[in-house]
Order: C-alpha cells, then structure tokens, then sequence
C-alpha cells in the first residue's frame, strides 16, 4: 500500500501561503504483471481513491485534526502503533508528484536549469518516491532508509527497466 499526498486546494487559494493536502492510501499493482495492466489498475485505484476523498469532502481530514486534537493523535499515530503490533505497516512508501514551474526560473540573472527535489521519510516508512516537474524535464527521486531498503540501487534500477516497458508500449513517434 502507497500513500500520496494530494492538493486539496481551491483556484480561491491558488496563492494563499502553505500546503493544503490530504492522503490518498492506493495498492500499488505490484503483482500484476503486464505493464499496461498495472498502469491502469493503479489509475483506476488512484481515481477511486480521490473520489472518495471528494465526496467525504477534501477539507475534512484537515477540519477533524484541527477540531478533534484525538483524530489529529490517532491520524498521527495509529499506523505506527498497528504495525508494531501487527509487525505490518499500514502503508509502505510515500509516491508524490510536485508539479513545478512549466517557465524557465532565475536567479540573480542565471536560468535556473533543473529541479531535483526529494521527498521526506516520515514516521516508519523509509521509501520515498518523489517527481517533479521543472520546464519540459521530469526528475524522479528516490529516498530510503537502508534500514527499509538495503540495496536502493537494485530498486532504481527496477524502477527504470518498468518505465522502459511502458515506454515500449507507445506507438513510434509520428505515427
């Protein structure tokens, strides 16, 4: 199980200071193996999961923890507390997607040519995926514990050979 943040905000608080996100929790697929099939099934998970969002309202989870300081405790704290109990994390990574400038930036005169950021570890997840955008360039970046993840390469590696396999799945350009 992955959790992403999503935006919960509104074109009123377009340039309203801060963040305003939710959590959707998603399966990932990881055990279907044709790529094409895995890509549409974790979209349609994506999509039900923000559905579901929107229909108990975006903002709630954010309203609950303001309002109710034990939800803000259990929301912080009961995936934690599960799993040592359980010996089984209630999610296993963190997947974020920043969409960043689609305009060059610069900074005392010098265009600022990439965007590499990455995502935190928090809590008890030590895998973290994070993309951004920058211009007509998107970085991925991933971040783990060692603890979590022994061998990072061998999963960036994976990681890539599965982003190649959906590459070529897409007709040849110009056609």
């Amino acid at each position: 199980t992955c959790t992403i943040p999503a935006a919960t905000r509104s074109p009123e608080e377009a340039r309203d200071w801060g963040n305003r996100l939710t959590s959707l929790m998603i399966e990932l697929a990881t055990t279907v193996e044709d790529p094409a099939e895995r890509l549409r099934a974790i979209a349609t998970r994506a999509h039900a999961a923000r559905r579901s969002r929107e229909e108990r309202g975006v903002h709630l989870q954010g309203e609950l923890m303001e309002a109710w300081p034990l939800f803000w405790l259990l929301n912080a704290w009961l995936p934690s507390v599960v799993g040592r109990l359980t010996g089984k994390a209630a999610f296993s990574l963190i997947a974020a997607n920043v969409p960043g400038p689609r305009v060059p930036l610069y900074t005392d005169g010098a265009r600022v040519t990439e965007v590499i950021s990455m995502g935190p570890l928090v809590r008890d997840l030590g895998l973290n995926f994070t993309g951004w955008s920058y211009c007509d360039h998107f970085t991925i970046s991933i971040v783990a514990c060692h603890e979590h993840m022994p061998d990072l390469w061998d999963l960036m590696d994976d990681t890539v050979a599965a982003f190649d396999e959906l590459v070529d799945l897409l007709p040849p350009s110009g056609a």
